[in-house]
Parts: structure tokens; C-alpha cells; sequence
């Protein structure tokens, strides 16, 4: 992304939300521990908050349950 021509913008709430949904994620116990760690340093939740960079908690926070 680093050729990318349009200006890149990050929603501020990206860290909280993803830390929300990484937490309700593992709740469900669903990998092994190695799994889980591998599955996130996907950053899934980083995706989420690049392409909804504008929305507010709720909505984010769908979004990242939803990249989970």
C-alpha cells in the first residue's frame, strides 16, 4: 500500500474496538492457543478501521466482529 494514491486514514477507535472483538473471539475458545495467536496477527482489525474510517463504536465494532 505504500504506492497508494489516496490518503490513508486509520478510525481512531481502531485499537479499543479490536481489542473488544479479539477478547470476545477468543470467549468462544474456538483455536488452539497457537492458532489463536497466529489468527490474530492477522490484524483483521485493522482492516475494519482502514475501511470504515468514519464510523462510529457501534459500527466499527460490527465490522471488526464481522472480520473476526
Amino acid at each position: 500500500m505504500s504506492d497508494w494514491p489516496w490518503p490513508r486514514k486509520l478510525n481512531p477507535l481502531y485499537e479499543e474496538v479490536e481489542a473488544e472483538s479479539i477478547a470476545w473471539l477468543e470467549s468462544f475458545k474456538p483455536y488452539t492457543q497457537d492458532s489463536q495467536r497466529a489468527h490474530n496477527q492477522g490484524d483483521f482489525g485493522r482492516l475494519a478501521a482502514l475501511v470504515w474510517s468514519d464510523a462510529p463504536r457501534d459500527r466499527l465494532r460490527i465490522a471488526n466482529d464481522f472480520m473476526c
